[in-house]
């Protein structure tokens, strides 16, 4: 809950200065706050988010909670991985907001 909290202020203060991100990349993504304050200020405007977390049980986690728990949910937009692939900052996939 703190990890939302904070992840949605200062969200909220990048919204206020005209700051619409389409697409973010979240380290340490753990049960996916930074999903969750992302998609409750920006949801019509975001069309995609990539999780990075080291911990299988937390990427579970944020699946289950963006599924509802239901693992034949679509989720288009929503990626969640255990580590980016080597290489991978070497590509030219952008994103608009990054969070660590």
């Amino acid at each position: 809950i703190k990890s939302y909290a904070a992840t949605y202020k200062v969200l909220t203060e990048l919204k206020q200065n005209g700051f619409i991100p389409r697409n973010m990349l979240d380290f340490g993504c753990g049960a996916g706050t930074g999903l969750w304050a992302a998609n409750d200020l920006f949801k019509d405007q975001m069309y995609e988010y990539t999780g990075v977390d080291n911990s299988l049980d937390q990427l579970r986690m944020a699946r289950f909670i963006v599924t509802g728990g239901h693992p034949d949910v679509e989720t288009p937009g929503i990626r969640f991985k255990k580590n980016i692939p080597e290489g991978m900052a070497f590509t030219r996939e952008q994103y608009s907001l990054g969070q660590i």
